[in-house]
């Protein structure tokens, strides 16, 4: 995957401080029918703008298990970290479909 973006504030109005570049992948392992694993690495870099955001960028990982409980229900649990361990984020959700 790779893209383009811009950073967007609202803080009196909206402004673009940065743009930036991502290159990433999206990876899959199924375990069984009902269990997958996740792993999506993603380097951003900043193009332009504001200075000040250079320490939102850089490489990041996303790593996920997930559980299918019906054709239309699964939950997951998601763990991501970027260049340290250091500000880690772990969440789990529920998706339904309807």
């Amino acid at each position: 995957m790779a893209g383009l973006g811009l950073t967007v504030e609202d803080d009196m109005g909206y402004t673009v401080p940065a743009s930036f570049g991502l290159v990433g992948m999206y990876s899959k392992i199924e375990l069984n029918d009902a269990i997958w694993l996740n792993y999506n690495p993603m380097y951003t870099t900043q193009l332009g703008g504001d200075d000040r955001l250079d320490d939102a960028f850089g490489l990041t990982h996303e790593a996920a298990i997930s559980y299918q409980i019906t054709p239309t229900k699964n939950i997951r649990a998601f763990w991501n970290w970027g260049e340290t361990l250091e500000g880690t984020d772990f969440r789990i959700e529920m998706n339904i479909q309807f």
